[in-house]
């Protein structure tokens, strides 16, 4: 069981930095945005 619940975390985690590396290479590519701006915003 722990097994299980480890693997479905990992899988979370994973998503979860997908997702917000995709959004901030986004904004990135499109540009119009201060970086600083953008960390302040992800935080």
């Amino acid at each position: 069981m722990d097994d299980h619940v480890q693997k479905s975390c990992w899988g979370f985690m994973t998503w979860t930095v997908l997702t917000l590396g995709g959004a901030m290479l986004l904004v990135y590519l499109f540009g119009g945005f201060d970086p600083a701006v953008t960390t302040l915003a992800v935080k």
